[in-house]
């Protein structure tokens, strides 16, 4: 089951919610020709809405290629004029020129590096002084139940509370100037999209490898979510400017 499979039906890989995105973007101060990469880019969605607003010049990183077919047909659809570069590969392998970008997102994708804190410390060595990190982490909004750390898999120090993360990122010269903590309800519409998506995937691939299995651990995921997940995780997305 590919990401797009996966995610299918949802603007945004994770409990985000679009117009709270918009929103958050429209803080933003970039002027036209501002270049921007988005790390994890999947469908494109963040680039296009930054070329429509500001005009931006972006970067789409994403290690799936159905992904990026689908990111260029939205810019050649819906921004034909805008300038945009595709790279398929692992976020760990890009390495632009230091500060050469005035906006960069980072939307809870893989690590670049051991942890959220030498992530953050990359990213901000390819911002601009006075550019804008985009960073989407997760966080316990609640300790989390031993029992739903089992059912899950999840470490505990995987991730820590809302203001540590806020803490960290200004430990990395960046100050906060707007954030959002994703609902109960885009939440419920995240996992219940993902399992949906399943449910169909596996009626319709009966010859993938073991469909049945890879469903029934998708279901066992939502109903620890809903049992205790919606309690105890959270997510933030937070718009930090490097001083």
């Amino acid at each position: 089951m590919s990401d797009v499979d996966h995610y299918q039906g949802l603007e945004y890989w994770g409990p985000l919610s679009a117009a709270k995105v918009s929103g958050l973007l429209s803080q933003a101060d970039l002027g036209p020709g501002a270049r921007a990469v988005d790390v994890g880019c999947g469908r494109g969605g963040l680039l296009l809405e930054l070329a429509e607003r500001f005009g931006a010049r972006g970067v789409g990183l994403d290690h799936s290629a159905a992904a990026l077919e689908l990111a260029r047909a939205a810019f050649r659809a819906q921004a034909p004029d805008a300038e945009c570069e595709w790279i398929e590969g692992a976020a760990s392998d890009y390495s632009p020129l230091p500060e050469s970008f005035d906006f960069v997102s980072w939307i809870g994708g893989p690590y670049l590096g051991e942890d959220l804190a030498s992530t953050v410390e990359t990213l901000v060595g390819w911002l601009k002084p006075r550019g804008y990190l985009l960073l989407g982490h997760g966080f316990w909004a609640s300790p989390p139940p031993e029992a739903y750390l089992a059912a899950t898999g999840i470490e505990a120090r995987e991730f820590g509370e809302h203001w540590e993360t806020i803490v960290l990122a200004e430990g990395a010269g960046l100050r906060l100037q707007t954030c959002y903590v994703s609902g109960r309800d885009e939440w419920d519409h995240f996992e219940g999209t993902i399992l949906a998506n399943s449910e169909r995937y596996a009626l319709a691939h009966p010859e993938a490898p073991d469909p049945s299995g890879r469903l029934q651990q998708r279901r066992d995921w939502n109903l620890a979510q809903q049992r205790w997940g919606r309690d105890a995780m959270g997510f933030g997305l937070y718009l930090l400017r490097r001083g």
